[in-house]
């Protein structure tokens, strides 16, 4: 089993390094961004999403962890924002490379849906790229369904 813990501070400056790094790379991926203009353009939107960085109100940055040993498994990113009380927002999802596919996400997600049930939240929003099956197939599984599709098609 897992637990989510606020204890993210350790983690903070490696997380958002590598998290903007990936960000921009899968935007470039998804034909949003230009390859030359990506980092850029994700640095500014995560200033823009944590401005405060951990002490950014309505943003809470948690350690996926194992419940009986604590060992970090993973991160979680949730912006509940008071205007939206009703819909909580995963920014960024995700469990440590060695340690996926063993069942971690999904136990993370159904901790997140008891603390959301707790809130009295009504649901939880969440990106994900197109070209990421593994991680639509992971929230599918969790009972995420689908609320837009943006496509496109290559003309080079």
């Amino acid at each position: 089993m897992v637990r989510l813990s606020p204890r993210f501070e350790a983690e903070y400056e490696a997380w958002i390094a590598g998290a903007i790094r990936e960000y921009a790379e899968e935007k470039v991926r998804a034909g949003n961004w230009p390859a030359d203009d990506a980092l850029r353009r994700a640095e500014e939107e995560f200033h823009q999403l944590l401005p405060n960085g951990l002490a950014t109100p309505g943003d809470h940055l948690l350690s996926i962890e194992d419940a009986e040993g604590g060992a970090k498994i993973g991160i979680l990113w949730l912006e509940i924002q008071e205007a939206e009380r009703g819909r909580p927002f995963i920014y960024d999802f995700r469990t440590h490379e060695p340690l996926r596919r063993r069942g971690y996400g999904l136990q993370a997600l159904r901790v997140l849906d008891e603390m959301a049930r707790g809130l009295v939240m009504r649901e939880i929003g969440l990106h994900v790229f197109g070209h990421n099956l593994a991680a639509r197939a992971l929230y599918e599984k969790a009972g995420y369904h689908v609320t837009n599709v943006t496509m496109a098609r290559r003309l080079d």
